[in-house]
């Protein structure tokens, strides 16, 4: 989960971008026996015996983050932020004991904008809808001052293990979301697919932005930016060039990194494309956004202009914009 920027006075929502702890890409140090191996392998969960056809979940949608309720060892503990990209299910470290969870050790682990220490657990089960996760490892945050920011119990972020043994469909003007198992065929009508392919478990597809130059950007639920640009992309395609900015600040787990603001002339993906939208340039160099593979991230400022299909086990994701628009008319 990507953070958001401090700038024009939204305080609120940056904080709360940075301290979910998201687009948590574990790394290889863990400790008491515990090995957690960042890999794109796909496998399935155990539907559960109550419907194994599909369910609509309750959606709740506060500063323009995505949050889901669901049964953690049988019982309901909170929202979870649904975040594609988180690359490890989180639990509050408030919830940990209440629920019954298990620790395991810890681990280091390497954020949006630096690298820090956290503890591990093993969670049971954890059920939404139709799909049931058994022993899953989980990475504990402190999300008490979110939940009293968002004036919601928090208890955990729903990343990746759960989204790629599910294939779900998120409609903005819906209040829920559709939620089948993975092998489920969903094929809406006026759909565009595109492949997926990972960067550790988060989720990346090509994208088009001025100057016809193409990349790879990370579709990221956990982030209420348009699209950020991550330093190695700013540098190779001289992107602060002759262009007006602003400064700014982008925050994730690890803190806050120097940032800008700025328009492109256009940032297309999905068949879509988004005439001069304001994005950001990032120039930390250390995290997540100083990946020289990933060109950046896509978060809800684009992602909530279309009804989204995330169909990780076929190995694709598909946009259909709101109303049928090209979002460049709709923004």
């Amino acid at each position: 989960m990507a953070g958001e920027d401090s700038v024009d006075g939204r305080v609120h929502n940056s904080t709360v971008a940075s301290i979910v702890l998201a687009l948590l890409s574990l790394a290889a140090s863990t400790h008491a026996q515990t090995t957690v191996v960042a890999t794109s392998r796909v496998q399935h969960a155990t539907p559960a015996k109550s419907d194994v056809s599909g369910a609509k979940i309750e959606v709740r949608r506060a500063s323009g983050y995505l949050f889901v309720r669901p049964r953690v060892n049988g019982r309901q503990s909170g929202w979870f932020f649904f975040d594609t990209g988180a690359d490890i299910m989180c639990v509050d470290s408030g919830v940990v004991a209440r629920v019954g969870a298990k620790r395991l050790g810890s681990a280091s682990a390497t954020g949006m904008t630096a690298s820090f220490k956290t503890q591990l657990y093993r969670i049971r089960d954890f059920q939404l809808g139709p799909v049931k996760l058994k022993n899953e490892t989980f990475m504990a945050v402190d999300l008490a001052s979110y939940s009293k920011e968002l004036g919601l119990p928090i208890a955990g972020i729903c990343g990746y293990q759960f989204i790629s043994r599910s294939v779900i469909d998120i409609d903005p003007a819906l209040s829920f979301l559709s939620i089948h198992p993975a092998g489920f065929r969903l094929e809406p009508t006026n759909i565009q697919w595109n492949t997926v392919r990972f960067d550790g478990k988060t989720p990346m597809i090509q994208c088009s932005f001025e100057g016809n130059n193409r990349g790879l950007f990370r579709i990221d639920t956990g982030s209420n930016s348009t699209v950020d640009f991550f330093t190695s992309a700013v540098k190779r395609f001289s992107l602060l060039t002759q262009r007006a900015t602003t400064d700014s600040q982008f925050g994730g787990a690890g803190g806050f990194a120097k940032s800008k603001k700025g328009q492109v002339l256009y940032f297309e993906f999905g068949g879509y494309r988004f005439e001069k939208p304001t994005v950001g340039f990032q120039l930390g160099e250390a995290g997540v956004i100083s990946n020289s593979i990933v060109d950046g991230n896509i978060g809800m400022g684009f992602l909530s202009q279309f009804r989204i299909v995330l169909d990780y086990p076929r190995g694709r994701i598909g946009f259909i914009p709101v109303g049928g628009e090209n979002p460049s008319r709709i923004l």
